[in-house]
């Protein structure tokens, strides 16, 4: 979850994990390949046959939030975007977008800065 301080969070910079590995599928959908190899992970792996690869697809919304994370456009541009995009369909903006970040940034998808990068 997003930490609670004096910074508003509409002001961080969100900026995509290099080592992330992503694409967009034939839809338009942004689709995160994530790999398993933890000793955990290679455990499940032999014992439960779970995947070495997982594949996250983001929707409309989660797509687009995903193209303009790119460590030059703060949460609250971003938002801007979705509402000229989406406009009230994509209501309560702010409070759904701070939750996604806070699971893009728990799951390690994101990394928050307080500064833009460009």
């Amino acid at each position: 979850m997003l930490k609670r301080s004096k910074q508003n969070c509409l002001d961080l910079v969100p900026m995509r994990k290099e080592s992330l590995f992503w694409k967009k599928d034939s839809s338009g959908a942004v689709v995160v390949d994530i790999e398993h190899k933890g000793i955990y992970d290679k455990i499940a792996q032999k014992i439960f046959h779970t995947p070495k690869l997982s594949h996250i697809s983001f929707d409309k919304y989660g797509s687009l939030v995903w193209l303009l994370t790119d460590g030059k456009n703060s949460v609250y541009q971003i938002g801007k975007e979705l509402s000229v995009k989406f406009g009230k369909e994509a209501e309560p903006l702010y409070p759904r977008l701070v939750k996604f970040f806070a699971v893009l940034k728990d799951n390690g998808f994101i990394k928050l800065s307080e500064e833009k990068l460009s």
